[in-house]
Parts: structure tokens; sequence; C-alpha cells
């Protein structure tokens, strides 16, 4: 019989907790499920330049007549006419969270997992990293993800993830000037950061 763990954050401020009623998978894939998310932009001088919103929903269980999921990730940007979607078919498996030709999270970890990625090699920095939200204090995995090419020189990504509800942050620094003699000198771009969920 399944286990279902039920884990209940309370909030301070909040009058209703957050209830997240599994966490054998990293990211719940029920159909209507949806997170909203806030991204701030940075320049140089640590100011934030734009903020944009994403709005990632779970839109079906079946694609082209083959069972799966579609996680649809649709940006509503005030500099294009109308939202631009996109959409990925992905499922949880026994080994993390895939899409069918990447693979997102490692999951089950432990602390120096390391896996492949889409971005390349993706290592398990923490199990237990307190991240500060507008939705709460949450206890997440920490994962981080470094590629360096000569054309974009170095680049890093961290994100906080917590299972059963998914990414919870994102901080994304890339290169100052990869054509410099200092290309590991790196800023931070972006922060992405969840703002609000339903899950079923």
């Amino acid at each position: 019989m399944k286990r279902i763990i039920i884990l209940i954050l309370f909030i301070f401020g909040c009058t209703n907790p957050i209830i997240i009623k599994n966490q054998s998978t990293i990211l719940p894939l029920a159909v209507g499920n949806f997170w909203i998310y806030r991204t701030s932009y940075f320049n140089l001088k640590k100011q934030i330049t734009e903020v944009k919103f994403d709005t990632v929903l779970i839109k079906t269980d079946t694609v082209s007549g083959d069972n799966g999921f579609i996680y649809c990730v649709m940006r509503k940007d005030s500099g294009l006419k109308g939202d631009m979607s996109l959409n990925y078919k992905c499922f949880n498996s026994s080994d993390g969270f895939h899409s069918k030709d990447i693979f997102f999270y490692k999951y089950p970890v432990a602390v120096n997992d390391s896996f492949n990625s889409e971005f390349g090699i993706a290592n398990v920095e923490s199990i237990h990293t307190k991240i500060y939200t507008s939705i709460g204090t949450l206890e997440c995995i920490k994962y981080s993800f470094v590629r360096k090419k000569s054309y974009e020189g170095k680049i890093v990504k961290y994100h906080y993830v917590f299972p059963g509800l998914g990414t919870v942050r994102t901080e994304n620094y890339y290169s100052i000037d990869p054509y410099t003699a200092s290309p590991d000198s790196i800023y931070l771009n972006n922060i992405q950061e969840l703002i609000d969920f339903h899950i079923y």
C-alpha cells in the first residue's frame, strides 16, 4: 500500500496552512495544478531592471494518444502581443523528474549526488537549504548547474526545490564578459520565485 505523507507548513501571517500531501515525487503532475512565478532581472549594480511573470500549468495527461503529461509554461510578457506558451511532455520516474529529452531533477537524492542534465553536470549541494519566500519559509533541495563555453563564458544556476511542491526559487548567474581575461567573473542576472500555486 502506498504511503502518503501529509506535510503541513504553517506560514507566518497566513490563516490557512500549505498542505503537501505526497513527497514521493519532486513535482505533482495532477491535471489542473499550477504555479505562478515572478522573475526579477538585475544589472551589474544589482538593481532590478525588469520583472516578468510565468504561469506553469499541468494541462492534460494525454499527448497524441500516448500516456504522459503536458507541463505548460505560459509567459505573460508585456513586451509581446499575447502570451507565449512552451509545452513539455513530462513525467516522474523512480529516479526523478524528466521530459522526453531532458532530465530536470534527480530524486530521491543525497548531498553530493550528481547527474547529467540538459545544462551539463548537475550537483546536489544540500537537501536542507532554507529558502525565504513570499509564500513562507521552505527547506529545499539545492541543485547547482555549471556550464562554461568560450562564446558565453561561465553560467551558474541554482535551483531550490521542495519535494511534492516543485521549484520554489532559481538563481541564474551569467558571465560579466566572456571575452575578457576573466571569463569566470559572474553576476546575478535573475531570480525566479514562486509567489502562488494550487495543487490538487
